[in-house]
């Protein structure tokens, strides 16, 4: 039974530093960024939740994609997700190269 025991902690330590790990790689590629909440609750924040964030945020009308924030239209979508990126309150992305502080990740 204790060896099972130590198995199954071994198994647990093994996610734990994978996923620390993960974490660690996002961050020295660009991939994430910490957010202050309203609440001032940081939480990390990943490219693929804001991708998704953004999606929610834009649609295709009549041939062109539109921000749902602000109506602003364009027949590229990369322009018009660069703009909802904009709407976003309390994101910015840290440069790794730099370590300046931006407002989105494209700037």
């Amino acid at each position: 039974e204790n060896e099972e025991q130590i198995k199954q902690i071994n198994d647990s330590v093994a996610l734990y530093t994978n996923a620390l790990e993960e974490i660690s790689d996002n961050f020295e590629n660009g991939a994430a960024a910490i957010v202050h909440t309203v609440d001032d609750d940081i939480v990390l924040k990943t490219d693929h939740d804001l991708d998704l964030k953004i999606e929610q945020m834009i649609e295709k009308v009549d041939g062109l994609w539109e921000c749902r924030v602000c109506g602003k239209t364009s027949t590229k979508k990369y322009i018009i997700q660069n703009d909802a990126e904009t709407h976003i309150e309390g994101f910015s992305h840290t440069c790794h190269i730099c370590n300046i502080t931006l407002s989105t990740r494209r700037n």
